[in-house]
């Protein structure tokens, strides 16, 4: 991020919402960097590069222990990530 990295943005979101998941997706998988990660209150880690499974599984994982963020409103856009033919690009690139 330009002016601000992962660690810093979860710190400040971690200050007023505890629900809401947080995954990194980096290329730095040091033991010591994922330990900062989940002490910053990060949920879990998607190391680069990823492949389009490894992203849906890490979301369906997500799905699984965050119910609350799958309700009535938001059911038809989950169902869209699992079922998209649209060519989205590779996602390890951005």
């Amino acid at each position: 991020m330009p002016k601000l990295d992962g660690v810093s943005a979860t710190n400040l979101i971690r200050q007023f919402d505890h629900m809401t998941p947080i995954i990194s997706m980096t290329s730095n998988s040091r033991p010591n960097e994922i330990m900062t990660y989940y002490h910053s209150g990060m949920n879990d880690i998607l190391p680069k590069p990823f492949t389009k499974e490894g992203l849906l599984e890490m979301l369906e994982v997500c799905a699984y222990f965050s119910p609350h963020l799958f309700t009535s409103e938001t059911d038809g856009d989950a169902r869209a990530l699992e079922t998209s033919d649209t060519p989205q690009g590779d996602p390890a690139d951005g």
